[in-house]
């Protein structure tokens, strides 16, 4: 979406800070050239893992561990997760700060701080994902029902295989 793009540079800017890129190795044109026009439609299991997991595991080679801004209340796998834990599936330590606010308290956060945000969000995205993955949500439904809109897939995949660590810690 280019809001995403947009509040990239709003937040560089704002922080003071350059984000870095992480982008697949292969090119949409490639991908639709191996697996048809609309992979993320006949298998969002293989896109994801070619836009999402794939270049995050090679991006997150060489570190000790990365942050996530999960909820436990958003999907049954982000239920199990805890402040900090093991990620078994990279292999480093993760760490979840956000892992126990409500969606009210994260707002009250953003207001609050004057955090830039995604002006999506205002549009009817709780969650925002790949264009071809991601459509506004009704009245009423989850905040995760626009993603995989239609298909049973609640996880891009980035978010599984941790074991929990106890430290006794809450936020």
């Amino acid at each position: 979406f280019p809001e995403t793009y947009d509040l990239w540079h709003q937040i560089e800017d704002k922080y003071q800070i350059k984000l870095r890129t992480i982008s697949s190795e292969v090119t949409p044109e490639t991908q639709q050239s191996l697996y048809g026009e609309q992979l993320w439609l006949t298998d969002p299991d293989l896109c994801c893992y070619i836009r999402k997991i794939k270049p995050l595991k090679k991006a997150l080679n060489g570190y000790d561990g990365w942050m996530t801004a999960i909820r436990r209340n958003q999907t049954e796998i982000r239920s199990k997760a805890n402040v900090v834990e093991w990620d078994n599936q990279w292999q480093i330590l993760k760490i979840n700060p956000l892992v126990n606010w409500s969606k009210a308290k994260v707002w009250n956060y953003v207001v609050e701080n004057n955090v830039p945000y995604n002006p999506l969000y205002n549009k009817g995205y709780p969650s925002i994902g790949c264009t071809h993955c991601t459509r506004p949500v009704n009245p009423g439904e989850d905040e995760r029902a626009g993603r995989w809109a239609g298909k049973e897939k609640t996880e891009c995949g980035l978010h599984g295989g941790n074991k929990l660590i106890s430290l006794n810690h809450s936020s």
